[in-house]
């Protein structure tokens, strides 16, 4: 989903510079001259905050989501303006966070070891086996594997209902926790504060001018 914000022209504009463009025609190809330069800054502004950004808090390898998310960023010009946005799937979640529920199964698969980051279950093959630490609702879900230690319990499988134990196997690691939904915290980082850029937005439309008063 993408992810945009409107920057407006006279964001972080001289005193001269907003005078100039009150008196300019919205959509005169000054004005809209002006708004790629603002928009070209800007932009430009979030792909370097992009690749600022640490890879993940855990240290695990990469999956480089904030490097596709520089080479997702874009400008579009408009009669009042410009917007920055950022096409990559998962970029508003970041900076917005909230809730994220199960849609396409019944868990979420969140991985937890620096083996399956950045991966699905299905990538693992039949390597994986569900099981359920102890008894009742709401007790842990995971996707463990087969080279389980200790004594796991897991739903019984075919007719019948309830659970049963799962001999020990050398080497348990958990994979995934399954979860119906996580809540994600709001990362305000994820893009520059709006002061950063109204004077991003000012460099640009004063890097304008200048080349404006020269030609």
């Amino acid at each position: 989903m993408s992810f945009g914000l409107k920057i407006d022209l006279r964001d972080g504009a001289t005193p001269e510079l907003t005078r100039l463009i009150n008196a300019a025609t919205p959509g005169s190809e000054p004005f809209r001259s002006a708004c790629e330069a603002i928009g070209a800054a800007v932009a430009n502004q979030w792909r370097e905050n992009f690749e600022s950004l640490p890879s993940n808090r855990m240290g695990w390898p990469t999956t480089n989501f904030y490097k596709r998310a520089s080479r997702s960023t874009s400008y579009q010009v408009e009669s009042d303006g410009a917007t920055v946005s950022c096409n990559l799937l998962g970029i508003r979640q970041r900076f917005f966070g909230g809730v994220i529920n199960a849609v396409n199964a019944k868990n979420l698969a969140i991985p937890a070891d620096a083996e399956s980051y950045g991966k699905r279950p299905a990538e693992f093959g039949g390597a994986l086996r569900l099981v359920v630490f102890g008894r009742g609702p709401g007790v842990p879900m995971a996707l463990v594997a087969t080279r389980a230690v200790g004594t796991v319990i897991e739903p019984k499988r075919g007719k019948g209902k309830g659970f049963k134990p799962v001999a020990s196997l050398l080497g348990a690691k958990v994979l995934f926790w399954l979860k119906k939904s996580v809540t994600q915290e709001a990362d305000p980082t994820v893009l520059p504060t709006r002061d950063a850029m109204a004077e991003r937005a000012g460099s640009g439309l004063d890097a304008w001018w200048k080349a404006v008063r020269k030609g």
